[in-house]
């Protein structure tokens, strides 16, 4: 999903049908899953499936969200949060300074 000259991804209208589906659908299935919690009646136990349910709960949330930044990123003109294209790590500048943030300190 990326233009062939190395530009900003695009996606065409199938693609974003299908993200726009995962991310409604991966929603609504984590509702729907924190809405089924049954009672065990065992403490142990019952404490080990609503920390089981809630953390597929946060998975289906963030499947959502990765969709939906997907979303945002194939909508925007040029490359998500200013990030280039063509980002290689050799042509980042470390600072002098220990800990500092890139440029030195403040």
């Amino acid at each position: 999903m990326s233009d062939a000259s190395g530009g900003p991804p695009t996606a065409d209208g199938a693609a974003l049908r299908a993200l726009a589906a995962a991310r409604a659908e991966t929603r609504a299935m984590s509702d729907r899953l924190l809405g089924h919690l049954p009672d065990i009646g065992d403490l142990a136990t019952q404490r080990l499936l609503d920390t089981w349910v809630e953390q597929a709960a946060d998975t289906l949330r963030a499947v959502s969200e990765a969709a939906e930044e997907r979303l945002l990123d194939l909508g925007r003109p040029g490359p998500p949060d200013g990030i280039p294209t063509r980002y290689a790590a050799d042509h980042l500048t470390s600072s002098p300074h220990r800990g500092a943030p890139e440029g030195g300190p403040r």
